[in-house]
């Protein structure tokens, strides 16, 4: 067996046997159903589909496990057999383009968990163990803040008690132009390795930049305002970059701390499945496309090389990450942990959302040179088409199969019933997969036929309303939620007489 067989054998043991008969048999009613319980022509484009997923996993295997070879396969490979297949079904039994569509959209929304989740088989057991003390670089933190008094000071307190040597960290905290207490809430934390500067509000990418201008360190770490760190974080974030020393930037695991109640659960879940298992898999090629916000690490030399933060966009993350892969710079991921706090209502859901769909958008529309630059490499073949799919095409099959559904129910039509059971079969074992993989919480599994139907429609709906304000030119400026720890805060809760200490 060759050593890349070795290791994936060895990441397969990783996970226990259990996980990984439950996820294998979550695909087997989906594919089974579909061909027994439909017509003679959807049973011919299963089959077609089936080859088609088959020659993606094993496209995936070659691209991640043998890069020299990745040049010759990816989507486009994928995408022209599936044209193929579904032509031949066309021509041959005169399919009804009804059916190609509705079926399609079920096998493409299949797919998105089956091969997600085979990917995190494949990288459950490549985290790094947390960086020793004689390795450790030294880490300025950036916490860039606007109107979160109530958090700001829980979040540095959570900076400065992790697991890191005091001599190498400092933390910066930008106040970004705010109109309550955060300037003194923070200010009022009594520790040297703090500092706190004030700028007129700017917004974030603003206050990024401003911030990296007091920051004396080789190594620069993002952390939100409202996010807390685990004692490892730290530790576990800068591990890639002191292994790898082509990496430019680490994405940190990013976790829901409200997960109490139906929206909170379904947001762990779309972080654990939507999010880290995706991480898990571009990590592989050294190309995860966002370094979060909220928990990311970066050389400083690298976001220089690029400029820093632009204000093209409402994700400034995911835009500087765009820079750093199409500057040829590797991006890593890492199991170093941060928790955050996710919208507490639907209102303040899609607020979030659409600010969020929409500066994904904008990136893409702004990074759409890398389609013709060959160079890039898998940014080129892989990452950026995938990413394209994501967030138009699924959306729209997500409808489609949302809709399906509802025609089944209403109908009481067997058949298709029977392959909508199957395919939520698929969608609960790769959530416990990810369960088990990621932080444990059984509690959500349960949970897990909302990333199909349900919170998932509500998000597709948003998506598909964000693409078409983009093309109309519609955009939305940054829009914040209600915050669930400020709804009691006083306006001014610093001791009297209490000034900041530093305000530049």
């Amino acid at each position: 067996m060759t050593r890349a067989g070795r290791r994936w054998l060895r990441r397969v043991r990783s996970v226990d046997g259990l996980t990984v008969v439950l996820y294998l048999l979550g695909g087997v009613p989906f594919v089974g159903v579909c061909l027994l319980a439909s017509r003679r022509t959807i049973a011919l484009a299963a089959v077609g589909l089936s080859i088609c997923g088959a020659y993606l996993v094993w496209s995936l295997y070659v691209v991640f496990r043998r890069p020299e070879l990745g040049r010759r396969f990816g989507v486009g490979g994928l995408a022209f057999m599936l044209c193929v297949c579904l032509t031949v079904a066309a021509v041959r039994l005169a399919i009804r383009p009804i059916d190609a569509v509705y079926f399609c959209a079920f096998v493409l929304v299949a797919f998105y968990y089956w091969v997600v989740g085979a990917a995190a088989i494949g990288n459950a057991a490549g985290d790094l163990p947390p960086v020793e003390d004689g390795e450790l670089p030294t880490v300025s933190v950036l916490v860039p803040a606007y109107n979160e008094a109530g958090y700001i000071a829980r979040t540095v307190r959570s900076v400065l008690a992790a697991d890191f040597d005091p001599a190498r960290l400092e933390v910066v905290v930008v106040d970004d132009g705010s109109t309550d207490a955060t300037r003194s809430q923070a200010a009022s934390i009594d520790d040297d390795r703090v500092r706190v500067v004030t700028r007129a509000n700017g917004g974030k990418h603003a206050a990024l930049n401003y911030g990296l201008l007091f920051a004396s360190n080789d190594v620069i770490v993002t952390v939100d305002a409202d996010t807390t760190l685990e004692s490892d974080a730290l530790r576990r974030i800068v591990a890639p970059l002191v292994d790898d020393p082509d990496a430019a930037a680490v994405a940190g695991t990013i976790r829901v701390s409200n997960r109490d109640g139906l929206l909170g659960g379904a947001q762990a879940l779309e972080y654990l499945v939507g999010i880290q298992l995706k991480r898990r898999l571009f990590d592989a090629i050294g190309a995860v496309t966002i370094v979060p916000g909220c928990f990311g690490a970066f050389r400083r030399s690298a976001l220089e090389s690029v400029g820093g933060y632009d204000p093209d966009t409402m994700t400034e993350d995911f835009d500087v990450t765009m820079q750093l892969l199409r500057a040829g710079h590797r991006i890593r991921g890492s199991n170093g942990i941060a928790w955050t706090e996710a919208p507490g209502t639907w209102r303040d859901l899609s607020k979030q959302r659409l600010r969020w769909y929409r500066g994904n958008l904008l990136t893409l529309v702004k990074h759409r040179g890398v389609l013709g630059e060959p160079e890039s490499g898998l940014v080129h073949r892989l990452v950026f088409p995938l990413w394209v799919v994501e967030i138009t095409v699924l959306p729209a099959a997500g409808l489609v199969v949302f809709a399906g559904i509802v025609w089944a129910l209403v109908a009481g039509a067997w058949r298709p019933l029977a392959t909508i059971v199957g395919f939520l079969g698929l969608v609960v074992a790769t959530v416990a997969l990810a369960v088990r993989i990621g932080d444990g919480d059984e509690r959500l599994i349960p949970l897990s036929p909302l990333l199909a139907v349900g919170y998932k429609t509500v998000l597709d709906v948003l998506l598909v309303r964000s693409l078409f304000d983009v093309l109309a030119g519609r955009y939305v400026g940054w829009t914040s939620p209600d915050r669930i720890d400020q709804q009691s805060v006083p306006e001014d809760p610093t001791p009297l007489g209490e000034q900041p200490r530093e305000a530049d």
